[in-house]
């Protein structure tokens, strides 16, 4: 009673959302500094020497606002991404699982 089994696809679907959205929103920040990173990797002299120096000039430069910028479009990504994996996931895992069994 109350395990997995008893789980119906809409609260699967919404579990792996909310995971997927989850995830996204700690880790982010790193992303946006991965992605600051990146774009200078070309440039003959960079702003940053590194992922610490890019996160303390960041914040000095434009507060912690920018740890979230674009945020909102990664979640609106995030959210049917994680549900239909999570979802598809438990499928398929049950569909192998009685093939195997088999």
């Amino acid at each position: 009673m109350g395990g997995e089994e008893d789980m119906t696809i809409g609260s699967r679907v919404l579990a792996g959302g909310l995971a997927g959205s989850a995830s996204w929103s700690l880790i982010y920040p790193l992303d946006v500094v991965r992605s600051r990173m990146l774009k200078e990797q070309n440039i003959d002299k960079p702003a940053y020497t590194g992922m610490i120096d890019c996160w303390r000039t960041s914040i000095r430069n434009e507060g912690y606002s920018w740890l979230y910028r674009g945020w909102r479009a990664t979640i609106i990504r995030g959210f049917p991404v994680g549900a239909i994996i999570l979802s598809m996931n438990d499928v398929l895992l049950g569909l192998t699982q009685d093939f195997v069994s088999e």
